[in-house]
């Protein structure tokens, strides 16, 4: 590349601090333009001490900028569909935080709208882009757990509302833990077995009224606590377990069963989780690490997703984590409300081409 390509981030809130920090650790590949807030002052807080980076008064100031290239949208997950359509228009490519939009329908105008336009859309998470999830997924590619039939996956992430500022969207209509948090495991499996079919669950709010840490309180407004079982087109089965009431249980994470043995993601958000192994039959029932593929850094590297975008449009090819496996994951999410909600199973009816893994992972 010539230069740094030019992001802005729309959205300042408790998660752009760590997106700001891991995009400033490659000048190389992009720089931070500008940021945008509704809420006063949170954009120059954000802004503050970054050579070059200035907050925009409004929207419409950003997307007229010549300099920005690419869209991050941080903004709440109700927004997301519309800052992310109006990026598009404006020419930008978006990435997004999760989910690609609320609804199904959004989701996919969000897809065609980038297609029309040439644009290129990219979305969270991208953990599965991570060390160790790569790990595992070369793992299973390479055979060691044998023919896939099965798979656990556990997203226990608490009561929101006792760590987080502004817990109210987390549970809005539409949201609650597993568009939240369960589209970790969701990508991971999509990424590894490929689209889903069929979506079956059940869930329910275990506890309506909750306390903010300022002694505020709110009513949730969607199911708390959510068990999706999907089914894959290749036959795979998966369960993925979402919960807002649940803290971490000693199953978190993602389990892979196979015909020659078990692995255990440990973590499907930290890129330094461990990854072991358990050969079918062994009768000790011992687990063993896999070495990850390279060493990961400490946690989540945020950018990484804008990383890989920016990477795939300066070489010409698809990119990671795009607006079709977003979609795809909304989609299922979307399905396993519908299915709580009817007690019957609902067909998944989009689909998405695999991607390829990392050059570093092959």
């Amino acid at each position: 590349m010539s230069e740094p390509v030019g992001l802005a981030i729309v959205g300042c809130g408790d998660i752009s601090t760590a997106y700001r920090d891991s995009l400033a650790t490659r000048p190389d590949l992009v720089r931070l333009v500008g940021v945008f807030d509704l809420r006063s002052g949170a954009a120059e807080r954000l802004a503050s001490g970054i050579a070059g980076c200035h907050p925009y008064p409004d929207l419409d100031a950003l997307l007229a900028d010549g300099d920005v290239r690419i869209v991050v949208n941080l903004t709440p997950h109700r927004s997301h569909y519309g800052v992310s359509r109006s990026a598009l228009q404006a020419g930008k490519h978006v990435y997004t935080e999760k989910p690609l939009a609320i609804a199904r329908k959004d989701a996919a105008e969000i897809v065609s709208l980038a297609e029309e336009r040439g644009l290129r859309v990219a979305c969270a998470p991208i953990t599965w882009l991570g060390e160790a999830t790569q790990t595992a997924l070369k793992a299973v590619r390479n055979g060691m757990v044998g023919q896939v039939r099965v798979c656990y996956a556990e997203m226990n992430w608490a009561r929101i509302e006792t760590w987080h500022p502004a817990p109210e969207p987390f549970y809005g209509a539409g949201v609650g833990p597993l568009t939240d948090v369960g589209v970790y495991p969701i990508s991971i499996l999509t990424a590894l077995l490929g689209p889903a079919d069929r979506v079956s669950s059940f869930g329910k709010t275990v506890l309506q009224r909750r306390e903010k840490t300022n002694g505020e309180h709110f009513s949730v407004l969607s199911p708390d606590v959510i068990v999706a079982g999907l089914e894959f087109d290749n036959g795979v089965l998966a369960r993925v377990t979402a919960s807002f009431y649940v803290g971490p249980t000693t199953q978190q994470g993602i389990e892979i069963h196979g015909d020659e043995g078990s692995l255990h993601l440990v973590s499907s958000v930290d890129f330094a989780s461990p990854v072991m192994f358990r050969p079918f039959g062994r009768p000790d029932g011992e687990w063993t690490p896999v070495p990850h593929v390279r060493q990961p850094p400490v946690g989540v590297e945020w950018g990484r997703g804008i990383f890989e975008l920016v990477e795939a449009i300066e070489e010409g090819r698809p990119n990671r984590g795009e607006g079709h496996h977003g979609l795809h994951v909304v989609d299922i999410c979307c399905s396993a409300t519908e299915s709580a909600q009817s007690g019957r199973p609902v067909r998944v009816m989009s689909t998405f081409a695999q991607p390829s893994p990392m050059p570093w992972a092959l």
